[in-house]
């Protein structure tokens, strides 16, 4: 158990949906510097865990202690967006003090660019710039705007509702990532994203300083990433520090756990070239999240993933397509 200050106790949490029981009397705590995979087959109740510890589902019984003055911020599969809003002011929409004031800034300065003759706005923009300094908030807009960047996402101007479902994620994402929390919730935060962004989230939440508590199909992400795992099977709860990568194993590839490492399974990227010999960019395979070929992700649910995975290096796989059948060989993988 780790010495670090407790942030938050469960205890004898159930939930059910009409009869049938999700999970049932299941207790844990989460200390600082925590990094906590839940993990778990499809329909375990993974995310109505994350709920719940968000404060955004309920519990039918059981409580949850959170230290005083506790910060929590999630990142949901399904963010909301409010149309008309800025990729900015969206990601400056939580209720944090410093935030707040961040939202209103760029709210005012992007007013006063429209009518800076306006001498009302002016002397606001000039206050909030004082704020500012006071609360040392500009390095929250700095942060935002570098994170934003490393997204992929670049026009800080841009409505949200002119973005792709890609962009979108990308955008709730960097919100979740700059927000001033204690413990940060992530469901599923590399669905929708291509590889070089995951490997750059990776390498950001390794270095990250406060508590984290996520999902996520990816599970060679959840291995370099998580310190401890909490596996939910059959409505308990079981809490793990060690021999993560064989847990995962069970776990995420339960057909595959005993793959040889040059086999594709869910998680490993994968070089492919056509019959010509022409080399396509690497995919990496997921599991339960939709294809998104542009950005290098094939589920392992599509008929491209179900014909990759389990496929050696030097194999050849037949894709059945609309247009025929099509060859690919596997030249690499990568975990």
């Amino acid at each position: 158990m780790s010495e670090n200050m407790v942030l938050l106790t469960a205890e004898n949490i159930r939930k059910s949906y009409g009869t049938r029981v999700i999970f049932d009397d299941i207790s844990f705590s989460i200390h600082e510097g925590d990094k906590i995979g839940v993990i778990g087959v499809n329909g375990t109740g993974k995310s109505t865990l994350l709920k719940i510890i968000a404060g955004v589902d309920q519990a039918d019984s059981g409580t949850i202690v959170t230290m005083n003055g506790m910060r929590i911020g999630y990142l949901s599969q399904s963010p909301v967006f409010v149309d008309g809003t800025t990729v900015l002011q969206q990601v400056f929409r939580g209720e944090n003090p410093q935030l707040a004031l961040v939202r209103e800034y760029e709210e005012t300065m992007a007013a006063l660019a429209k009518t800076p003759e306006d001498e009302r706005l002016v002397k606001r923009a000039a206050e909030l710039a004082e704020k500012m300094d006071k609360a040392e908030a500009w390095s929250l807009e700095s942060e935002a705007k570098t994170i934003l960047t490393k997204l992929g996402i670049s026009d800080f101007g841009q409505t949200v509702e002119t973005l792709s479902g890609g962009q979108k994620k990308r955008v709730a994402l960097a919100a979740a990532l700059i927000a001033p929390v204690d413990l940060l919730i992530l469901d599923e935060p590399t669905n929708h994203i291509d590889n070089d962004t995951v490997d750059w989230l990776e390498k950001h939440l390794e270095k990250y300083s406060k508590a984290l508590l996520m999902v996520t199909h990816d599970r060679y992400f959840l291995d370099r990433v998580a310190n401890r795992t909490l596996e939910l099977e059959q409505g308990k709860l079981y809490s793990r520090i060690a021999e993560l990568e064989e847990i995962l194993q069970h776990v995420v590839i339960v057909d595959e756990s005993n793959a040889p490492t040059n086999v594709v399974t869910i998680g490993c990227k994968v070089t492919v070239a056509d019959k010509n010999g022409n080399t396509m960019p690497a995919y990496r395979i997921v599991g339960s999240q939709e294809s998104d070929p542009m950005n290098g992700i094939i589920s392992e649910e599509s008929p491209f993933g179900k014909a990759l995975v389990g496929a050696k290096e030097g194999d050849t796989v037949t894709v059945e397509a609309p247009s025929g059948a099509i060859v690919y060989t596997v030249q690499k993988i990568e975990r």
